[in-house]
């Protein structure tokens, strides 16, 4: 884009708001937050305009929201929404996780 930011606001990974450039991680830090969302009912960043929704961003810490979830999927969570992006699942890890969840309940 025209401002160095990828992606939509509220789901953007630091290091993109960072101007970083997207990678798979960031794409699945954003899908932690699609799914955070989906489980808590909730939008994780809630920023009510742009300096509001980068400094949530760049801010962001993942332990109090996936606090809220059921604990199995907290660990899956946590890594997925890490600030660091070598530190996150990757998005078969995520997936591979989420199914033996499912299957295991």
């Amino acid at each position: 884009t025209s401002s160095g930011l990828w992606g939509t606001l509220g789901y953007l990974a630091p290091e993109l708001a960072r101007g970083g450039t997207p990678t798979s991680a960031s794409d699945a830090f954003a899908i932690g937050l699609i799914i955070y969302e989906m489980l808590a009912g909730e939008r994780a960043i809630t920023g009510s305009n742009v300096l509001e929704i980068l400094h949530q961003v760049e801010e962001f810490e993942p332990a109090p929201l996936i606090a809220k979830l059921p604990q199995p999927l907290q660990a899956a969570l946590g890594y997925t929404l890490s600030v660091r992006p070598e530190e996150r699942l990757s998005m078969s890890q995520l997936l591979t996780q989420l199914n033996a969840l499912a299957t295991s309940h």
